[in-house]
């Protein structure tokens, strides 16, 4: 656990537990503080209700706290293993979660995760920490200003500071061409940054294909997952972690259909492959994120939202609508399926740069890096229109007269078919037997 004396406020907590109890005093609930917890942006009450009391009761007067004690949100979440309820309320003075504090501390390099990274504080004071191979693809969301931006850098970073570039490849697409543009020249990317939506497809393309390679390998070395043939095999694969900034815009610039029938196909099947995808968005809309979308990606995080039909759209469930921003979110894994809150870490653009520029200067391999060629749907357009001539006439008729198109003519009729294909040849068909000189077919008709 992160050393949080730091953050420790007697103030804060004094005048938040005053404050709560006179409240529940006015609204002749009693109750029973149990338990107090502090974090960087939040304080947490356990308290006990008399029996016969209802949670939902309580929960209905989440606003009326949150106006008494003059803070923005208040939420309310049973606590099973502890049975109590806790209340969480803003501080009044915030600290800030610094993400080197964590990358630090001994919980994140005694872990055996694969693909680890950095999710944030719960409000307990806890670090939580996920693997990405066992989520196994994870869909954040969140309005515009709530933390997204310095979420991903953050975890892009702690995977960095794990994994190797022989152990991990990353691909990057960033439509808005300025959130991760600094990543650029990193040994662990297979590609530079992708700004172009018809490229994004193509990374998906070359990924779809690279998995069906992978399984390929593992069929013929007999074995489930990638995690076994590197047990084994001299050359070992890395692991692919495909990282999409803006979702939306990929989709409202492309073929909708065929890039969610990318993700999808990838989200199904990729995974024991050792392909993850995490995607991103700041429009939480059904438009975006279709029911198939979320069905393939049932890892969530939702930052704060406008609304809570917002919150239901990411996390099928309210609550996003009353986080803090700033880093503020719920947490759905889809082994467990309950949600956790947590503060996320905060990193600066220099220490990323700085970073980012120590393992390009420190890194003297030579990696691959892949070509995606761009889609293009104008050759299948360009294709001729092969054109097929019905002929009832027999071989001496084909030679000595022109071929003639019958448009009406009967099934059962024997005859010969000439496929026209303009500029470039001519086929002559008949009985399933094709060639492209008329002489082959002398004594067959």
């Amino acid at each position: 656990m992160l050393n949080i004396e730091r953050y420790n406020s007697d103030a804060d907590i004094s005048e938040i537990i005053e404050s709560f109890k006179q409240i529940m005093s006015d609204f002749k609930i009693g109750i029973e503080i149990v338990g107090t917890s502090i974090n960087s942006r939040t304080i947490r009450l356990e308290i006990k209700m008399p029996s016969g009391v209802r949670i939902r009761k309580l929960s209905l007067l989440a606003d009326d706290i949150a106006v008494a004690i003059g803070v923005k949100s208040v939420m309310i979440n049973p606590l099973p293993e502890k049975k109590c309820i806790a209340i969480e309320f803003p501080r009044n003075t915030p600290g800030i979660l610094n993400l080197g504090n964590i990358l630090c501390s001994k919980s994140f390099w005694v872990n055996s995760y694969e693909i680890p990274f950095i999710i944030g504080e719960t409000p307990s004071g806890k670090i939580l920490i996920e693997d990405i191979a066992n989520l196994p693809h994870l869909l954040c969301a969140g309005s515009t200003g709530s933390g997204k931006s310095v979420f991903i850098n953050s975890l892009i970073i702690s995977m960095l500071y794990r994994l190797s570039p022989s152990e991990l490849r990353l691909i990057l697409i960033d439509p808005k061409c300025v959130e991760l543009s600094n990543y650029n020249g990193l040994p662990h990317l297979l590609h530079p940054v992708i700004t172009s939506p018809d490229e994004a497809v193509s990374a998906l393309q070359w990924a779809e294909q690279e998995m069906r390679r992978r399984y390929d390998l593992l069929l013929g070395a007999g074995v489930k997952n990638i995690q076994e043939y590197n047990k084994t095999a001299s050359e070992k694969l890395p692991r692919i972690c495909i990282i999409i900034d803006e979702f939306a815009d990929i989709m409202l610039n492309v073929n909708r259909t065929k890039f969610e029938d990318l993700i999808s196909q990838i989200a199904q099947t990729a995974r024991a492959a050792g392909i993850h995808l995490i995607v991103l968005t700041q429009r939480p809309s059904t438009d975006i994120i279709t029911g198939r979308i979320k069905a393939n990606l049932p890892s969530r995080i939702a930052f704060a939202t406008a609304s809570n039909f917002d919150s239901r759209v990411i996390l099928d469930s309210k609550g996003a609508e009353r986080l803090l921003g700033k880093g503020d979110l719920l947490f759905r894994n889809f082994s467990a399926m309950e949600l956790e809150r947590a503060q996320a870490p905060y990193i600066t653009g220099e220490e990323v740069d700085r970073i980012v520029n120590f393992i390009i200067e420190n890194n003297h391999d030579n990696y691959e890096q892949i070509s995606f060629v761009q889609p293009d749907e104008k050759v299948e357009q360009e294709v001729p229109e092969v054109k097929i001539k019905r002929i009832q006439l027999r071989y001496n008729d084909l030679k000595e007269r022109q071929w003639m198109d019958f448009s009406i003519f009967s099934p059962d009729r024997i005859g010969i078919y000439k496929k026209e294909i303009p500029g470039i040849k001519t086929i002559f068909c008949y009985n399933g037997f094709e060639s492209e000189n008329i002489e082959d077919f002398r004594g067959m008709v």
